[in-house]
């Protein structure tokens, strides 16, 4: 018991010893260590390096030695930058005790916490970041202290890339991230993971990946001296999707990609979230089930105005899609969807194709495909066939003037033509558009209507921008009425805003209740509305509508009035 309790107190005291040598050792050559980092600092960089404070310590990264810099500035590389390239409240620099008895140290690990990093390029494209001096002539062995990492961790470091020339900026949160290095001369493997969070992807006008939750694995090979990076196998987790990415990355001049990524347990969320939200803001609630995936490529040169070229692929198989609040759900749904942005890498020759799409809601099928192209001046090619039931489509997708509806309605529709040119005149524009939609039954409550429409049958042709109105019968409240004519620029007046539409028709109706009729429009209501002034009553009718209309009534009812229409009615207002 007694060599026990001996052995453990020369132990104990050997190990006191040895730390307190350890820190007498720190103590006494911390102004040679920090001496030697600063120099070699300056031997690596180009631009200068302020640091509030600097010390040597055995506890902030125990068992390591670590030189600790508090109020770390780095300056970027242009002259004009008022934004520093990387700033952070403390940096820990730790090297091995061994190190300490040998006199040659070597940086092993790097922790930086509470940073921000600014990299970018200017209007012209010259970059910000050209601060590291490569220096190949001296072995490291040579060096009393040199660089040889072998683990990074950063916490809470907030990133930004800021293209000027390209109108992009990329925003990113490092919460925790852990890098392992293995350095063979020139070469560097890095296998890192750790959880980032972007705030936004922004691209010209648009932001993409906005507010999410990234957790990154990757492993890389950094080629120095060929300025090549080799993304091996590595994931991208958004929630429960998951993106992997390979490829390779070239920096000897310009930044040269060959990047392919591949999308997996991806759901519409997954997707969306690549979108801006002018985009995806509407979509934003729906969820779906099913095989959704995504995937593509990225190739080609980043550099002044040159873009790499996107191919991507996504589209479902046998997915559904569903609103959590309105418990209606798109199924069977399949769908194939390229992207591309062509030839001259922009905008210009950008085409989305969404091919072989088709499903059911509550049973009825849909079918259809899409092609956009030239997102600058963009044209459409539209096909659409749908059996709808009207109850069904409006909880799946609320329409806001609408406050409910049933029946059904069959549509068929094509159009073909140049966005730019049907939106300044679509009556002149050169497009391509047939359809038909046809009614039977149909109920719609608006909400500007105090009476609903009630009964509606008929057939609408459209025929380029007009549409050929087929026996059109339906009930306002009391009031029956039959329809027969053309909706001149009915098409452009039902997408585009501020368009005139002139209705040449012939109407007949067995009664007319103008007691409900004159009071048809609700309080918040504009178009037509009742009157008690001296004026008297009257139909007022928006500014872009044009009535060219026969209409006959065999009976009609106002107040104490009885009596029969027969009138022809253009451009008008009635006052009774």
């Amino acid at each position: 018991m007694k060599k026990l309790r001996r052995y453990t107190f020369y132990f104990l005291l050997s190990l006191a010893l040895l730390l307190g040598g350890a820190i007498a050792g720190v103590w006494l050559g911390q102004d040679r260590i920090i001496a030697l980092f600063v120099q070699e600092v300056n031997h690596y960089l180009r631009t200068p390096v302020q640091v509030g404070k600097m010390e040597v310590s055995l506890l902030d990264q125990f068992p390591r030695v670590s030189i600790t810099l508090h109020e770390v500035r780095v300056s970027g590389s242009l002259a004009q930058d008022t934004v520093p390239l990387a700033r952070a409240r403390r940096l820990y620099c730790a090297f091995d005790a061994w190190d300490l008895w040998r006199g040659h140290y070597r940086i092993r690990a790097v922790t930086l916490t509470d940073g921000r990093v600014y990299v970018g390029h200017d209007a012209q494209g010259r970059p910000n970041y050209d601060v590291i001096r490569y220096d190949t002539t001296s072995a490291p062995s040579d060096k009393p202290l040199a660089f040889g990492l072998e683990n990074v961790h950063l916490e809470r470091i907030h990133t930004t890339y800021d293209d000027q020339l390209r109108q992009q900026r990329y925003t990113v949160r490092v919460e925790d991230m852990q890098a392992e290095l293995d350095v063979n001369d020139m070469l560097v493997d890095v296998t890192a993971q750790g959880n980032t969070y972007v705030e936004a992807l922004q691209l010209g006008s648009d932001a993409y990946f906005r507010d999410k939750a990234l957790r990154v694995t990757t492993r890389l090979r950094v080629d120095r001296a060929a300025r090549l990076v080799t993304i091996q196998p590595s994931e991208l987790q958004v929630g429960r999707a998951a993106y992997g990415v390979a490829g390779r990355v070239s920096y000897q001049q310009a930044t040269d990609l060959d990047v392919q990524l591949d999308g997996r347990n991806t759901d519409v969320q997954s997707v969306l979230a690549l979108l801006p939200p002018r985009i995806s803001n509407r979509l934003s609630a729906y969820r779906s089930r099913g095989d959704v995936y995504f995937g593509g490529t990225v190739r080609g040169t980043l550099a002044g105005k040159d873009n790499p070229r996107l191919d991507f692929k996504f589209g479902c198989r046998d997915a559904s899609f569903y609103h959590p609040e309105y418990k209606q759900a798109v199924e069977h749904v399949f769908l194939t969807g390229t992207f591309s942005n062509g030839t001259s890498r922009s905008a210009r020759t950008s085409e989305l194709d969404l091919r072989d799409v088709r499903g059911t809601l509550q049973g009825r099928p849909f079918n259809g495909s899409l092609r956009y192209s030239d997102f600058q001046d963009p044209r459409v090619v539209l096909n659409l066939n749908a059996d709808l039931d009207v109850a069904r489509v409006l909880q799946f997708y609320p329409v806001a003037a609408v406050r409910g509806g049933s029946g059904t309605a069959q549509l068929k529709v094509s159009f073909a033509g140049n966005m730019r040119e049907f939106k300044a005149n679509p009556g002149t524009a050169t497009v391509q558009s047939t359809g038909e939609l046809t009614l039977r039954g149909v109920q719609l409550r608006l909400r500007e209507f105090t009476q609903p429409f009630t009964g509606l049958n008929g057939v609408f042709l459209l025929r380029r921008n007009d549409v050929a109105v087929n026996n059109f019968t339906g009930r306002v409240g009391a009031s029956d009425f039959q329809m027969n004519g053309v909706f001149k620029n009915g098409f452009g007046w039902l997408l585009l805003p501020r368009q005139q539409l002139l209705v040449e028709a012939a109407v007949r109706s067995r009664q007319l209740n103008f007691d409900q009729l004159l009071s048809l429009r609700s309080s918040g209501g504009t178009a037509t509305s009742a009157a008690s002034a001296k004026n008297g009553y009257g139909f007022r009718f928006p500014p872009n509508l044009a009535l060219d209309v026969n209409m006959q009534a065999q009976r009609t009812r106002f107040r104490r009035f009885r009596g029969e229409i027969c009138a022809v009615l253009s451009g008008f207002r009635i006052r009774c």
